[in-house]
C-alpha cells in the first residue's frame, strides 16, 4: 500500500530557503526559488520541484557551478528584447532580473 505524505506550503517553502540560504543565496533569492519549485510541485510538476533543491541547486553550489550571489548586468535593451548577463547565477532569479522583461513578452 502506497502511503500519502502531506505537507504545509509554508513550512516547505522555508525548509527549502533556509538550505539555500545556507549554500550562500540571499533569502530574498531563495524565496523566490523555494516558491517556484513549490508552485511547480503543487502543480504537479515534481521534475522541476523539491526534487531539484538538493539534486540540482544543492550539488551545482556546492560544486561551484553556479554562484549564489550573481551580479546581474543588463546587456543591451531594445524596444522588445532585453540581454541580461546573469554571471552563472539562480535561473528564478535572472529571470526576474528586470520587471522591464515582463513588458516586452
Amino acid at each position: 500500500m502506497v502511503k500519502t505524505y502531506r505537507f504545509n506550503r509554508k513550512e516547505l517553502i522555508d525548509f527549502a530557503i533556509r538550505y539555500m540560504e545556507k549554500l550562500g543565496i540571499p533569502e530574498e533569492h531563495a524565496g523566490i526559488v523555494a516558491d517556484v519549485m513549490i508552485e511547480a510541485d503543487t502543480r504537479g510538476v515534481s521534475s522541476h520541484g523539491l526534487i531539484r533543491l538538493n539534486t540540482y541547486y544543492g550539488s551545482r553550489l556546492e560544486k561551484g557551478y553556479m554562484n549564489p550571489k550573481a551580479d546581474l548586468k543588463t546587456i543591451s535593451e531594445t524596444d522588445t528584447t532585453l540581454l541580461v548577463d546573469g554571471d552563472n547565477g539562480l535561473g528564478h532569479i535572472i529571470f526576474k532580473c528586470d520587471e522591464s522583461v515582463h513588458t516586452k513578452s
